[in-house]
């Protein structure tokens, strides 16, 4: 089955509370389940990094929803592939939760440990962190 993966970054419209992130966390993790869209959301207050994988279809939809959404904006594209394999089949939206960098960065690490990540998704999270 053919898939697609996204990962992109955008800028929060205003200051984003913890929980605001859970809410749209909670949202995604039950619409993603339905559309069998699987990736995470890592969130540093201000700004979004976010990794989607599923169906083409669905995840160009998605991303059209994701773009019209007034939370965020500036979003910019990082990476688009197709692949054959999900990196994250049981994460309908994982949240990366950290205040400070490592848990999240070690999290993402672990699970991604022995596996093909053509993105560098967990040097790209890091410096989306460090930049914070």
């Amino acid at each position: 089955m053919s898939l697609s993966r996204v990962l992109y970054e955008s800028v929060a419209a205003g200051e984003t509370p913890a929980r605001d992130t859970f809410d749209i966390i909670e949202v995604s993790e039950r619409k993603n389940a339905a559309r069998v869209v699987t990736g995470f959301l890592l969130n540093d207050g201000n700004r979004y990094l976010q990794y989607l994988e599923g169906a083409p279809i669905v995840v160009e939809a998605l991303m059209g929803t994701i773009r019209a959404d007034e939370r965020h904006h500036s979003l910019t594209v990082l990476a688009r592939e197709s692949s054959s394999d999900r990196l994250f089949p049981d994460w309908s939206m994982k949240p990366l939760i950290s205040f400070d960098g490592p848990p999240a960065i070690d999290e993402l690490s672990a699970l991604l440990s022995g596996r093909q990540d053509d993105f560098g998704l967990v040097e790209r999270a890091r410096a989306f962190l460090a930049r914070g």
